[in-house]
């Protein structure tokens, strides 16, 4: 098997199908859509701008991380879909297929290559919620960080509030690590923030764990 080098895999920007899903929100019931994840593009601002705006997704975010105009929105976007064609790191938009409109995003906001270690974000429209498209998006990129990026440690921060965030992560294997007291201010105050961490070692475990019970449900049946 030939070995994948980081030089190799910055070559190409790795797009992922999602598959379809079945949206149960307020406003769609049972709408089925197809997800992608790709690259950040300019034309993603304004959605970008309109996730960072509502206090649903932002309560969890200082305020140096929300956009406050178009503008910013659009320098934030540069940013972000620079990371991977400057060979630092990677983040994707996750978008409906079909109108490649934005709903939401996840990516490494920090990536230490000589340490094996990364950072993991993601936000996502409170319309698209419960329908298990963060989880899939999340176990894509745990598999392009394991196995392609040679990341040993993925950390994950969340603010103590946010707990389907936390269910999220543990639900993927997770650990809890600890407390970081004062670590973040939001709207001026200083808000604790809970850090998660997963090693290859038990990814893999968690991997093989799985395919062990599909194989013995399918014996089973």
């Amino acid at each position: 098997m030939k070995k994948v080098t980081l030089e190799s895999f910055f070559s190409k920007f790795p797009d992922i199908d999602l598959g379809d899903f079945n949206i149960n929100s307020d406003t769609d019931t049972n709408k089925q859509i197809k997800i992608w994840m790709r690259d950040m593009k300019l034309k993603d601002d304004k959605k970008y701008f309109e996730l960072y705006s509502d206090s649903r997704v932002n309560f969890a975010h200082s305020d140096e991380d929300m956009p406050k105009s178009l503008e910013e929105a659009n320098r934030s976007i540069k940013f972000w879909g620079s990371l991977f064609y400057n060979k630092r790191s990677i983040f994707w938009t996750i978008a409906d297929k079909n109108t490649d409109i934005m709903i939401g995003n996840i990516g490494l906001v920090n990536f230490y290559a000589s340490n094996k270690r990364a950072e993991i974000s993601y936000d996502i429209f409170p319309e698209y919620h419960r329908n298990g498209i963060m989880s899939k998006a999340l176990s894509a990129v745990l598999n392009i960080v394991f196995n392609r990026m040679s990341v040993f440690r993925i950390e994950a921060r969340t603010i103590i509030d946010n707990i389907p965030s936390q269910m999220l992560l543990q639900k993927h294997g997770f650990k809890k690590e600890g407390i970081l007291r004062g670590y973040r201010f939001i709207r001026g105050k200083s808000v604790d923030i809970m850090l998660f961490s997963l090693i290859k070692s038990d990814y893999e475990l968690l991997i093989r764990n799985k395919f062990e019970e599909i194989d013995l449900n399918n014996k089973n049946m």
